[in-house]
Order: C-alpha cells, then sequence, then structure tokens
C-alpha cells in the first residue's frame, strides 16, 4: 500500500490544530487545474435537457509531503499465555513481528491527485399554466406551474464508481412560492424520498431541502440524511 500526505505530517506527527493544517496547506506550492463545463438546451418550449462535467482536473502535491510505502503480509494466530511469566511484554512481542513482517519506508516524492469528476444529466417537461415575471435586469421569463423529469449523477472515483438516479415532480404555487418532491435510487437506498422548498418574502428568499424522509423514524440506522436551510437577501 502507499499512503500518501501533502501537509498533513509535522515532525513525524499528525497535525490536529486547524490553523496549523490551514497554514502548513493553503497556498503552499501544491497548486492544479480544476474545470466545470455545462450546458441547458431546449428541445421544446416545454422539454428541456441539461447536463454538467464537474471537477475535471487534478492538483501537484509538491511540497509538505511525507508518504509511506507498506510490502508485506501478517498472520496473526493469537497469543499463548504463559502464566509463570509475568513479566512478558506480549504487545511489544507482536509489535516487533508485525514490523519484521511488514516493512515500511518513507519518502517525500511529489505526486499528483486527481480530483473525483462529477457527471450530471437530466431532462425535464414542464406543463400546467404558462406564467411569466419579471427578472432582476427587467425581463420577463415564462414558466409553467408544473414539471417533471429525470436526473442521473455520477461520480468517479479511484475505487469505484458511484451513482444515482432521481425522479423528480416541481409545483410552481405562485411566482414566489415553488416546492420539489424527488425519488431517488443510489448504492444507499432504494427509496430516498426528499422534499424542497422556496419562499420569498420581500427581498428575502428562504429555502429549505431534506432528503431520506423515510429514515427519519430511526436515524441511527440510516446510511445518511441530510438538512439543507438557507437565506438570500436579492437585490436589483
Amino acid at each position: 500500500t502507499n499512503f500518501r500526505t501533502s501537509g498533513l505530517i509535522k515532525n513525524n506527527e499528525f497535525i490536529n490544530d486547524s490553523n496549523t493544517y490551514l497554514k502548513n496547506t493553503f497556498l503552499r506550492g501544491n497548486l492544479g487545474v480544476g474545470l466545470d463545463f455545462g450546458l441547458t438546451y431546449l428541445i421544446t418550449s416545454q422539454l428541456q435537457f441539461s447536463g454538467s462535467i464537474l471537477d475535471v482536473g487534478f492538483v501537484n502535491h509538491k511540497t509538505n509531503i511525507k508518504n509511506t510505502v507498506t510490502k508485506g503480509s501478517f498472520t496473526f494466530e493469537g497469543i499463548e499465555f504463559e502464566y509463570d511469566d509475568a513479566n512478558r511484554n506480549y504487545w511489544n512481542e507482536i509489535e516487533l513481528a508485525f514490523k519484521e513482517q511488514v516493512i515500511s519506508t518513507d519518502n517525500n516524492d511529489s505526486y499528483i491527485s486527481w480530483r473525483p469528476t462529477k457527471l450530471n444529466a437530466a431532462i425535464k417537461y414542464s406543463f400546467g399554466e404558462k406564467r411569466s415575471k419579471y427578472c432582476y435586469d427587467t425581463t420577463f421569463k415564462e414558466f409553467y406551474t408544473d414539471a417533471f423529469g429525470a436526473q442521473l449523477y455520477a461520480v468517479f472515483r479511484p475505487l469505484r464508481e458511484q451513482f444515482a438516479l432521481t425522479g423528480f415532480y416541481e409545483k410552481s404555487f405562485s411566482n414566489k412560492l415553488h416546492a420539489k418532491v424527488t425519488y431517488t435510487i443510489d448504492d444507499y437506498s432504494y427509496y430516498n424520498i426528499g422534499v424542497g422548498l422556496s419562499a420569498q418574502i420581500w427581498k428575502i428568499n428562504f429555502y429549505g431541502i431534506l432528503d431520506n424522509i423515510a429514515e427519519l423514524s430511526d436515524i441511527s440506522s440510516s446510511n445518511n440524511i441530510s438538512l439543507q436551510f438557507g437565506v438570500n437577501l436579492l437585490f436589483n
């Protein structure tokens, strides 16, 4: 195995202080490139396709490097206690045997880490009452009160890819009140239900998002639950 770090270790010890960690990592020569691409295409006035590719890039780690390369295998078959030898250090013997069979070496070689690229693709069909409203640049924006569609999300990690498929329904009750319901299938659950709400009062926008509602009755056994709430102040 190859355990590579950049800025996590100082004087052969892991950094526990957050301020020291930031000073040892932020803008310290470990630079890279990241690109995002996105598009929205109106197939018809009611059918829309959107897609994006995010975090296409890498980081070149060159400073504050501490890598550990470990090779070998270790089989532990238990401890035979000898009650007549109370001074025997069993744990020390296990540690010495482990170090003899599993060899670890350190180096300060630079390395490149690739970002986990993310892919989004969605199709949405809008219907219902057609409305229009003024945008902040005094132009009209037309929209429908209802919409449904599907979205595919994928993230490409070093060990394997992860996918999620979401179906959604959107409802606009007025120009300033909107809601969304989602149903997601991913690696963790086949019945992840989420809701979102956005409301505008005067020049303040409130929004909230809650997912995995089905697991709220037993949070301890759920794989993941997230709640987001935010406030935006709008200016003309």
